[in-house]
């Protein structure tokens, strides 16, 4: 008698810890956080990659975009072409040539080996063009109304002649101001390389 109520006491007090054990989750899987290497290329020489370790970042219509802060915050990473090893994470960057620096509002995700491809948009043609229009259009302008002005025998299209001229001075010199303090832009692309070297040393990348 007795050694079947132990046994049965056995029964009871292993059941409610076979239940536990049963609705025990098992654990994550571990996530490698190891940093890692991104290869930065691009078709115009002389451009340093800046980088933000600790970006903002903030929801947009186009995703994610990184918090506006002061150049100062972006690092020297290296000299484009370069290897370098990155925390995995998003991290903002930025692109200088000249002393000009353009910071990408689109975050670098990295979350394995990754190639970024940068393109510098050199706007120096159309920064003269500005300047050349500020000029062309002021001489015209002024010539245009001063002639009319003088060669008109009514008063009224004489006034009318300065005034055309005027506005035509004015209007010129407002776009040329625009066009010659344009700044330079840039873009970039990333994508996931292979984990192996072969990647890494691909023509593509090389």
């Amino acid at each position: 008698m007795k050694a079947a109520l132990g046994a049965l006491f056995l029964c009871l007090s292993a059941a409610p810890a076979q239940a536990q054990d049963e609705t025990v989750p098992e654990p994550p899987t571990p996530v490698d956080l190891r940093p890692s290497t991104v290869r930065f290329r691009a078709e115009t020489p002389g451009l340093s990659v800046r980088y933000l370790t600790d970006p903002v970042l903030e929801d947009s219509s186009g995703g994610l975009v990184v918090r506006s802060v002061a150049e100062s915050r972006y690092a020297p990473l290296c000299d484009v072409p370069c290897d370098r090893e990155l925390p995995q994470g998003h991290v903002g960057l930025a692109v200088e040539r000249g002393g000009h620096l353009v910071r990408f509002s689109r975050p670098l995700g990295i979350d394995g080996p990754t190639g970024v491809r940068l393109r510098w948009e050199d706007r120096t043609d159309l920064r003269i063009g500005g300047v050349l229009t500020i000029i062309f259009g002021a001489v015209i302008g002024l010539t245009a109304g001063v002639l009319t002005a003088a060669l008109a025998t009514d008063v009224g299209v004489g006034v009318g002649g300065l005034v055309g001229g005027g506005a035509l001075t004015v209007t010129t010199t407002v776009l040329g101001i625009l066009f010659a303090l344009t700044e330079d832009g840039a873009t970039f692309d990333a994508v996931p390389m292979p984990a192996d070297a072969s990647g890494l040393f691909s023509s593509e990348w090389n």
